[in-house]
């Protein structure tokens, strides 16, 4: 307040002195004219006026200065708080300036960080900072109910653990070389079986090098993860006609902006963890794809990713076997002479704003030398809608199966209805609930089966 006073003060004086100066200027130069002092110049009056003008404008400049002050004490300023998308963009920065390689090294040679990166990311990882070493951990849970309701036999309700895997994946010494592997525990004998361990080396751009045990790339049914599926079983054709999992090696790849896709492979023909091939033939396979519209989950059932432009994807496979001892229909079979193993299939599958649609067809051919042949065929078409996109998914799914197309009346038929809820708007944490009837032809009287599963599905 002192300094408010003395400043009003000094203003005031200025201001009655220059007031005082006006007041006495027009009597200086009355009495001059009145004196007849003629002798003063016109010129060096004008100038004097210029500098009074022009200390008057100075003086008025600092008087709204001094103004400016005056009101800018009298506010109340409140400390500024950043917003929070300012918070967002700062915290943006740094984090960008964390992540960046030579940060991370200059802070792990000052101590100031750890020589392992470890986070979540679609499961748990842990990586070397120059990420030539990598370990992804996720797991794996489905537990459901069945209530069955069968022709020849009673009724069944009973609880089960569906499947519970552990997979490990990454890659080592370079991100070229990656690595898989699945571990399952078996609820019924409480015992664990691996499922999937391969190495896959990248040779050069589209062409791969993988060895070890996988599912066969056969038909694309099949080849979609037991966690990525639309319907909790898969259709009795893919049990029918898929070649399940085996131990081989195999040149694959996507080419042409990923739009093409091919696999060639050879596996011993025996099925998943087979410790030898004791008649020294194997499988030989192969399989093509292609994209029209670029490249999509295509192996990923329904678009519970709710795709905004359309997208399909056509693929056919081939699988040739010789040999005693031939894994098909799920299971190893034998015979006494060398049998002639001969299948082909074709596939595809489409996905647009919520809405799937995929199929397959498949022709098997088997001659068992000296004794018959078996041709085998069979397809299915099972299609999805969101009603409510990336939640609530209705499905259906119709099915045929022919054992041999040679003997009448042994056909076997699927229907199948569902729902899908996703929890978390992908497959990681879904509710599926079912209702399937399977309905086998038979000389004597059809038999008809209906089963109603429920299963929650939570992978981390």
């Amino acid at each position: 307040m002192r300094n408010f006073a003395l400043t009003t003060l000094s203003i005031f004086i200025f201001l009655f002195c220059i007031s005082i100066s006006f007041a006495l200027q027009p009597d200086v130069v009355l009495a001059s004219n009145a004196q007849g002092t003629q002798d003063l110049d016109i010129a060096e009056i004008k100038k004097q006026l210029d500098v009074m003008e022009e200390t008057i404008k100075r003086q008025q400049e600092m008087i709204n200065v001094l103004k400016d002050k005056i009101e800018t004490k009298g506010k109340v300023v409140a400390n500024p708080t950043p917003s929070y998308r300012e918070e967002s963009e700062i915290e943006r920065v740094i984090d960008n300036y964390l992540t960046k390689d030579e940060t991370r090294e200059k802070m792990v040679k000052a101590g100031l960080a750890p020589k392992i990166d470890v986070g979540y990311k679609k499961g748990f990882y842990f990586k070397t900072l120059d990420d030539k070493f990598k370990l992804n951990t996720l797991g794996r849970l489905q537990t459901r109910y069945n209530f069955r309701n069968k022709d020849d036999d009673e009724d069944t309700s009973s609880f089960r653990i569906n499947r519970m895997r552990l997979k490990l994946s990454g890659h080592a010494f370079t991100q070229n070389l990656s690595y898989s592997a699945q571990w399952e525990l078996n609820s019924f004998t409480g015992k664990g079986q691996l499922k999937d361990i391969f190495v896959d080396y990248r040779l050069l751009p589209g062409l791969h090098l993988r060895g070890g045990q996988w599912k066969v790339p056969y038909n694309r049914h099949n080849m979609a993860s037991d966690y990525k599926k639309q319907f909790i079983d898969e259709s009795i054709t893919n049990d029918a006609f898929s070649l399940d999992r085996d131990i081989g090696a195999m040149l694959h790849g996507e080419l042409f902006k990923e739009q093409f896709e091919y696999n060639v492979g050879i596996f011993t023909g025996r099925g998943i963890n087979a410790t030898e091939n004791s008649n020294n033939k194997n499988m030989v396979i192969g399989r093509i794809a292609y994209r029209p519209f670029g490249k999509f989950k295509d192996y990923r059932e329904s678009d519970v990713e709710y795709t905004e432009s359309f997208k399909a994807a056509f693929g056919a496979a081939f699988a040739i076997n010789n040999g005693t001892e031939i894994f098909f229909s799920d299971e190893l079979q034998t015979f006494p002479k060398d049998a002639q193993f001969m299948q082909f299939g074709v596939d595809s599958i489409m996905k647009y704003r919520g809405f799937s649609l995929q199929g397959e067809y498949h022709l098997r051919s088997l001659d068992r030398r000296g004794f018959n042949r078996d041709t085998a065929k069979g397809f299915f078409v099972q299609g999805g809608y969101f009603p409510v996109p990336k939640r609530l998914e209705l499905v259906a799914r119709y099915a045929q199966f022919d054992p041999d197309v040679n003997v009448s009346e042994n056909l076997k038929k699927e229907f199948a209805l569902g729902t899908n809820w996703y929890f978390s708007k992908n497959h990681h944490h879904k509710l599926q609930t079912n209702v399937t009837r399977v309905v086998t032809d038979n000389p004597a009287n059809d038999k008809e089966d209906t089963l109603i599963s429920i299963m929650h599905q939570l992978e981390w």
